[in-house]
């Protein structure tokens, strides 16, 4: 292919030169690829990332870090695939300076560099913490975007070792500098407490309500169906009294059977009883149904004494 760019005129073509060199680099050919790059005027940034990964692909740093140093812009991606090479190699100085160089409210930047150190041909963990922590000591602006990626490290992280420790402190600081509202920081926080076994019964009943107090549905439905054996039954109760409120009887009634095939026994839970019982008493008043000194009138109060619970006067037209 190279051949036929010379032989059809196109070898100064800055567009055909800068896709030869990303051709050669990625065939970890760096010396054509670099005679290439030389050959003509400067050519755009992800060339210069071509070069560098093609360098450190063959192991040779010293060149990597001299194509670096002659890019005019350097970009976020260029300077923390810099930083995480040297810290493989640990060049303290080096790192140091390059850290530096990024302002304070680069919060992209800043969360770069620790997703960099956490992708999989790294895993570089411990060195992502690290950066977190001095970032935290030095007064780093810290946002969910920073807060994201260091969780996510957690998250890998917890199948090496115990985690609950760093995960409750970054929880902390969640709450401390107000960013805990954020919806998606919420998942990755009970993706983190998940991982590291912390969640528990009483977390996935306080998360689920939440969502439905947001009316995040579609959210709570995810939640519910992901749940673990042990979940509290609350949870189930949960559910099916938000879909009683709102009129989706069918709803409620189906989870009620599911969770009566799941095996929990209905007369240690008289709030699911009064909550399904409600449900149906509310579905016969919206369809017509007479309950007046009748059959289902009869069974119905039957189902709340039951329950030990009282109807009150008003209750009997309840929606």
């Amino acid at each position: 292919m190279h051949n036929h760019v010379f032989k059809l005129g196109f070898g100064f073509d800055v567009h055909v030169r800068s896709t030869l060199v990303d051709m050669y680099a990625d065939c970890w050919n760096t010396d054509d690829a670099r005679m290439v790059f030389d050959e003509g005027p400067m050519m755009g940034s992800f060339v210069w990332f071509s070069l560098l990964e093609g360098y450190i692909g063959d192991g040779d740093l010293k060149r990597a870090e001299y194509i670096y140093n002659l890019m005019q812009e350097k970009n976020t991606t260029a300077s923390t695939f810099m930083i995480v090479n040297f810290t493989c190699y640990f060049y303290t100085e080096k790192i140091d300076k390059l850290i530096s160089e990024i302002p304070e409210n680069d919060t992209d930047s800043w969360s770069d560099i620790i997703y960099c150190f956490q992708a999989s041909n790294r895993e570089m963990y411990e060195q992502a913490f690290d950066l977190f922590i001095n970032m935290h000591a030095d007064g780093v602006t810290m946002d969910e975007l920073v807060v994201e990626a260091v969780l996510l490290c957690v998250i890998k992280f917890a199948r090496l070792r115990d985690m609950k420790m760093m995960g409750k402190l970054i929880h902390s600081l969640v709450v401390k500098i107000g960013i805990e509202c954020d919806v998606e920081l919420q998942n990755s926080l009970m993706g983190m407490y998940s991982a590291c076994g912390q969640i528990g019964k009483y977390g996935w009943h306080r998360v689920l309500s939440g969502y439905l107090k947001c009316g995040l549905l579609g959210k709570a439905k995810a939640l519910f169906e992901s749940r673990p054996e042990e979940i509290l039954e609350e949870s189930w109760t949960v559910m099916i009294k938000y879909f009683s409120r709102h009129g989706c009887f069918i709803e409620a009634l189906e989870l009620f059977q599911e969770m009566m095939r799941s095996g929990i026994r209905l007369d240690e839970h008289d709030l699911c009883n009064i909550i399904i019982g409600k449900c149906i008493h509310a579905y016969l008043i919206k369809n017509g149904y007479c309950l007046k000194g009748g059959r289902l009138d009869s069974q119905l109060s039957g189902m709340y004494r039951s329950c030990e619970y009282e109807v009150m006067k008003d209750e009997r037209g309840w929606q």
